[in-house]
């Protein structure tokens, strides 16, 4: 069997493994809330969602707000890659998706607090727009952020990397920010500044990923790396029952990156014992309304994936 054929033949057995639990659907939103803790989300009918219905992979619609209390934070994920972070005590609006509603960008307004995004690299034009209280942020392919305080006199935006469009909706100035520059329309000198040493590290201990990897947003995959991620989610620690070293090293996939992504899939190699493994864990988020899982299955083997008997099975 060729490897198009197996490809195949593997994404019909995982379809059909999920169609039998009768949790295999998709979700049609292209804003997924991945990790959250004391947020509330308001929908486009003004109806409320609270913690305890939400999961990971909610999917959020246009016209939504999402709101965090005193402690809280929300990670969110878009179709294209691009992931937000949003801190404590921060309402955050996504105005509008592309392809779901009017109008040709990405759309949200933040009316306080802080946030994070870095935003996938797209051909074409400035697709992202992010909104604070008197500006506008025009965006492609950036790491940046916004901090909105009205009663102290804060509208900034900070770049991380790339480049930004800021503008000042009061007087209408626009100012390129570049990497390590921000600005703040209540300034009399509406002007770029260096981001300061002691405000950079405050950014990465409040807005550093928790579980959601800027290395692996478009555009970003051999540049930037979050200083609170780890790579390594929590839950999924200590699975294999033997104290296994893992290689750093990553294995060779025999799917395409394509059905890798689908299927949540991530590739290694471990050691057990004096023989070394390649090892393919697959990591799939299932959604049927409200109800949502996650899969973790993992598989190690030495030659061929898609022969069981190779499998490593442990006495």
């Amino acid at each position: 069997m060729d490897l198009h054929n197996k490809s195949l033949f593997f994404l019909l057995f995982i379809m059909v493994v999920f169609l039998q639990a009768g949790i295999f659907a998709a979700s049609d939103s292209p804003v997924l809330l991945m990790d959250y803790y004391n947020v509330d989300l308001r929908l486009p009918d003004g109806s409320e969602v609270y913690e305890d219905e939400l999961y990971e992979g909610y999917p959020i619609e246009a016209g939504s707000s999402i709101r965090t209390l005193a402690g809280g934070y929300a990670e969110m994920e878009l179709d294209d890659s691009t992931i937000i972070k949003i801190d404590e005590m921060t309402s955050f609006e996504i105005d509008n998706i592309m392809g779901t509603s009017a109008g040709d960008k990405n759309i949200f307004t933040l009316t306080t607090g802080k946030f994070r995004a870095v935003v996938a690299t797209v051909a074409g034009e400035e697709n992202y727009q992010f909104n604070g209280y008197s500006s506008v942020c025009g965006v492609r392919g950036t790491d940046l952020g916004m901090i909105v305080d009205k009663l102290n006199n804060i509208d900034t935006c900070f770049v991380l990397d790339g480049v930004v469009n800021y503008t000042n909706t009061a007087t209408g100035k626009t100012l390129e920010l570049t990497k390590d520059f921000m600005a703040n329309t209540f300034d009399t000198a509406f002007s770029p500044n260096v981001i300061p040493a002691d405000m950079k590290s405050q950014i990465n201990q409040a807005l550093g990923f928790k579980k959601l990897k800027p290395e692996k947003v478009k555009g970003k995959e051999a540049g930037i790396k979050d200083d609170r991620n780890t790579g390594t989610d929590s839950g999924k620690q200590g699975t294999d029952t033997e104290k296994d070293t893992e290689d750093e090293t990553t294995a060779e996939s025999e799917l395409p990156e394509w059905l890798q992504n689908l299927l949540g899939m991530e590739i290694g190699s471990v050691v057990i014992g004096d023989e070394t493994y390649a090892k393919a864990v697959f990591n799939p988020t299932i959604a049927l309304g409200k109800f949502k899982t996650a899969l973790y299955l993992p598989i190690i083997y030495q030659d061929d994936m898609f022969d069981p008997d190779k499998w490593y099975k442990p006495l």
